[in-house]
């Protein structure tokens, strides 16, 4: 779990001006929940004392997939909030950006709606997860190769043993996919494994 303050809805709806072209970019903005970490990164730069922020935007699990489906989304996501995060105050920038799943599987619900002032903790993992997930990313190959999977979840590992022989681009999928759903906010990861007839990704 992670310490954090209330949702930044501020530097959320600065963010959105500076979205460029990239509707799932914007989409995530408008209907998640952002958060910035406490940090400790601060540093001497020619314009004064230069401070990084952590920021951690929670997301539904397909509106995960759909922020993961490419890289260009989540650079652009990283774009706009160095943006606001400058516009804001000039000596502000921005150290990591954490898109996490952090409201469960309810398709497109806010999270900033029933959002805890205290701290964050990630659902727990499922396969409805992990469907949802996959139907924001458009991954219908991948999708189809979940079906009749069975799922081990623990606090350091995440197991998902295919019902058949499904090959190295739906196992990769998948890894990919759990991987980003069993992120935590503090930036932790536990071992992600997808078994396919008896083998798991090295």
């Amino acid at each position: 779990m992670t310490a954090v303050a209330a949702p930044d809805e501020g530097l959320r709806r600065a963010a959105m001006l500076f979205v460029a072209e990239e509707a799932r970019a914007r989409d995530a903005l408008e209907r998640g929940a952002l958060f910035v970490l406490p940090s400790a990164l601060e540093w001497e730069g020619t314009a004064g004392r230069m401070r990084a922020h952590v920021v951690v935007l929670g997301l539904s699990a397909e509106l995960l997939g759909r922020a993961s489906s490419t890289p260009a989304v989540q650079e652009e996501l990283a774009r706009a909030l160095s943006a606001a995060l400058a516009a804001r105050r000039q000596n502000e920038t921005l150290a990591d950006l954490r898109v996490v799943w952090l409201e469960g599987s309810r398709v497109g619900a806010p999270y900033r709606d029933a959002a805890p002032s205290g701290a964050l903790a990630a659902p727990e993992l499922d396969m409805a997860a992990l469907d949802a997930f996959l139907v924001g990313a458009g991954w219908r190959t991948v999708r189809e190769a979940a079906e009749g999977a069975s799922l081990e979840v623990s606090a350091r590992r995440v197991t998902l043993e295919l019902a058949a022989r499904r090959g190295p681009e739906a196992v990769r999928g998948l890894f990919d996919a759990l991987s980003a759903l069993a992120r935590r906010p503090d930036g932790g990861t536990p071992e992600v494994r997808v078994v396919d007839g008896g083998r798991a990704p090295g």
